[in-house]
């Protein structure tokens, strides 16, 4: 987390984190909204433990928990919404982070171009590990123009949809610090090396030492999935396709404040942010 991320989460909570009782490690199953004779609600969850009472809730859930109903609402929720939620989809973006020794890929040479920090392996058919070339992108962390004194001799792989599903299901159940889990990640991504400048066999510098993968889409707490995107069907056209997206996300935006019941996330924020987390930000913090 960068410094300019720490500032705004902190801004972003710190009235509740002054104000508020705050429940860690508390996993919510049910949000219930009664209402009164005289039309004021109270909002009620449920936890694996006890019921809490709130006169209103924000949920930050991810699109992904709403998709999946992993939070009972009572009542239920009114069909627009629904239809909302299933109109959305939840992508399978996942990050792979390799290490080394040395940024092998910035040391200058002669006659040749500085490496751009960026590259896309399109149809990589030369890997015998990625069984459908599935396309990958490759970021470089080590630039200090791009991070300054967070440079690191890192490459950033950016998978997703079967490729992310591959790779996830291959380290699931190993632990990140086993090296069954830096084995299959670098036999995956070692094709790639030799195509990065300065790249050669011998040298130790282009010898990765370190691993770690993002698993979002095996976490129950994140949806399972990354961030919400838009999958135009088949049956409209793009124009039409694009309208009811937009309804869908000024549904989901307006939350239930009949109900006392608001939704915050990415897949609430302005056009411009959904999907990201700036998005995310902006909406909590909005």
């Amino acid at each position: 987390m960068t410094s300019s991320h720490a500032k705004i989460l902190h801004s972003v909570a710190e009235r509740a984190s002054q104000q508020a009782d705050i429940y860690q490690n508390t996993k919510v199953l049910g949000v219930e909204t009664i209402v009164n004779e005289r039309n004021r609600h109270k909002v009620l969850i449920q936890t694996e433990n006890q019921v809490l009472e709130f006169d209103e809730v924000a949920i930050t859930a991810p699109l992904g928990c709403l998709k999946r109903q992993d939070i009972h609402f009572i009542p239920p929720l009114p069909t627009p919404m629904i239809k909302a939620i299933k109109n959305t989809t939840y992508g399978t973006l996942e990050k792979v982070y390799i290490t080394f020794p040395a940024a092998f890929w910035d040391v200058p040479k002669l006659n040749s171009s500085p490496f751009s920090s960026f590259a896309h392996f399109l149809h990589p058919t030369y890997s015998p590990n990625n069984p459908e070339s599935w396309t990958l992108e490759l970021n470089a962390l080590s630039s200090p123009e791009l991070f300054g004194s967070n440079a690191q001799p890192t490459l950033m792989f950016t998978i997703y949809g079967p490729c992310a599903v591959h790779i996830t299901s291959s380290i699931n159940t190993l632990s990140p610090l086993s090296p069954e889990y830096f084995m299959i990640l670098n036999e995956f991504f070692r094709p790639y090396y030799p195509l990065l400048p300065n790249y050669t066999l011998e040298d130790p510098t282009c010898k990765p030492i370190a691993a770690v993968a993002t698993n979002w889409q095996n976490d129950p707490l994140a949806g399972c999935g990354s961030y919400m995107n838009f999958q135009v069907s088949e049956e409209t056209t793009d124009s039409e396709a694009e309208v009811k997206l937009e309804d869908d996300i000024r549904v989901l935006r307006r939350g239930l404040p009949e109900r006392g019941v608001w939704l915050a996330g990415e897949h609430t924020a302005p056009f411009v942010a959904l999907g990201t987390l700036t998005g995310a930000y902006c909406k909590s913090y909005v």
